[in-house]
């Protein structure tokens, strides 16, 4: 799970922001699934990874996300 933010706000903002969306997706999932047979790990980018370079409306909407991955091991 990850997690990213706009450039809205101060890099230390952005941080816990992305964080705390990554362990929101985290508890979402676990409550729905049998989370003994996965391995979660947590990451969090803040404005460092963003989909979309700008400032305008579009790149902010599109880089507020959350990202899950699965992977099979």
């Amino acid at each position: 799970m990850t997690g990213h933010t706009d450039y809205q706000g101060s890099d230390s903002y952005n941080e816990a922001l992305s964080l705390r969306r990554s362990h929101a997706i985290e508890s979402y999932i676990k409550v729905r699934i049998d989370e003994s047979h996965y391995q979660f790990e947590v990451k969090y980018f803040g404005e460092k990874n963003p989909i979309v370079k700008g400032h305008c409306l579009k790149a902010n909407v599109l880089n507020r996300r959350g990202l899950v991955m699965f992977t099979e091991v």
